[in-house]
């Protein structure tokens, strides 16, 4: 007996619909690639919105209507989001072989760099909105998405390391409200403990030195005339109501032309010699960056560096690429100290939360063996408040040397 040949309608199905046998291309394994998608995903007036939102002061959040309908707009930018998260590797696909362009008005090797922090700002506010229809759950682990778009923002230069060091932030911040507007659930902070232990890694300013250097060094070899270009390129960039940065190029120019005169006859020379001089001062550097040391003792050794560098960049022409190069580590040190601080602070405060689930009191005082402020190798200042409690961190070269105050409340 003749089969029946297949009808048109039969093979346009099966066209359509191929079995699950035959398989799929595979999905991204590569995170940059989804967070690029998220980035065209956002609606076309992301940019009009107050992101995050920020609590009353009863210390909830309290999302009204307009922001509630514009999150049903992210969708997608959530989903891709989520997805990237998911994901280890991530690949910006930057081509450093271009070096920094050192261009007005930023670096075009980096222009996703604002949006990855609008995408943390989103997300953040989607977690808000979780915690305030009481789904804690779904806020905290919007929370840790945060934290993993901060590890793939990545520390490949000084730029990539204070977005990611910026995000890094945000998550703290964020899952700090979260804490404070849902019941102390010892399940879930449990929970949380062990997720935050999976996603510690904090931007490491070693990768961000070396990479750097290699960028300087790539400049140096192109000679003083580019440079000269490059500044009077940025000069010229400048709002005419920015009259100090215009006269702080000025300066900068006038040093820079007294190095062409004095170069202009051995060139090659004079530029290994001040390719010599940056790969030592880089190297001091990140020698300091790699002590075992208290902060204040690394901050002295840095700002007596830095100073030496600016002083020479004066009287030593082989100095001046220095000066002009090296990175300014004494605030980047602060900054990664204060998040260090900040990553024990949530520690300590989870734990307070931990012990009020258990034993449904708070503390006194805080138990000894908790972590410590980073900045001072001192426990946090601990007080007790009618409805919570208050945790601060002191700070050095940060916010003019004054605590940081970090209130949570307890429901």
């Amino acid at each position: 007996m003749q089969l029946p040949k297949p009808s048109a309608y039969l093979l346009l199905l099966l066209f359509l619909y191929p079995s699950p046998t035959l398989g799929y291309p595979a999905d991204p394994n590569n995170a940059a690639l989804l967070y690029y998608q998220a980035f065209i995903s956002f609606p076309s007036n992301y940019n009009e919105m107050s992101l995050p939102l920020d609590p009353s002061p009863s210390g909830l959040i309290e999302p009204n209507e307009a922001i509630r309908d514009y999150l049903k707009t992210c969708d997608s930018v959530f989903d891709f989001a989520n997805a990237a998260a998911k994901l280890k590797a991530c690949d910006w696909g930057i081509r450093y072989t271009r070096g920094n362009k050192m261009e007005p008005p930023h670096d075009p090797l980096s222009p996703h760099l604002p949006l990855v922090r609008q995408l943390c700002l989103h997300v953040m506010t989607q977690a808000q909105v979780y915690a305030a229809d009481k789904e804690y759950k779904k806020a905290l682990e919007n929370c840790l998405i945060i934290r993993k778009i901060s590890q793939h923002s990545g520390d490949d230069n000084m730029l990539y390391l204070c977005v990611n060091a910026s995000c890094h932030g945000l998550a703290n911040r964020a899952i700090r409200q979260v804490l404070s507007m849902m019941p102390s659930n010892l399940t879930m902070l449990a929970w949380l403990e062990k997720e935050l232990a999976q996603v510690s890694q904090r931007p490491n300013i070693g990768n961000a030195l070396a990479t750097e250097e290699q960028c300087a060094l790539r400049l140096m070899n192109k000679g003083n005339r580019y440079l000269m270009q490059m500044a009077e390129m940025c000069r010229d960039g400048l709002p005419e109501t920015d009259p100090t940065m215009k006269g702080i190029f000025d300066d900068e120019l006038l040093l820079m032309k007294a190095v062409d005169e004095y170069s202009f006859v051995s060139i090659s020379t004079f530029i290994e010699a001040s390719r010599a001089h940056y790969k030592q001062t880089m190297v001091t550097m990140r020698a300091i960056m790699e002590e075992l040391d208290t902060f204040e003792a690394k901050r002295r050794k840095l700002q007596h560096l830095y100073e030496q560098i600016e002083a020479d960049g004066v009287s030593d022409p082989h100095a001046f690429y220095t000066s002009v190069f090296v990175t300014q580590s004494v605030g980047i040190h602060a900054i990664l100290t204060q998040l260090r601080s900040d990553d024990n602070l949530l520690k300590v405060a989870i734990h307070l939360y931990k012990t009020k689930a258990q034993t449904r009191e708070l503390p006194n005082v805080l138990p000894v063996g908790l972590p410590k402020n980073i900045f001072n190798s001192k426990v946090f200042d601990y007080e007790k408040t009618d409805d919570g409690f208050i945790l601060r961190m002191e700070t050095i070269g940060r916010h003019k040397d004054k605590p940081i105050e970090f209130t949570f409340r307890v429901r």
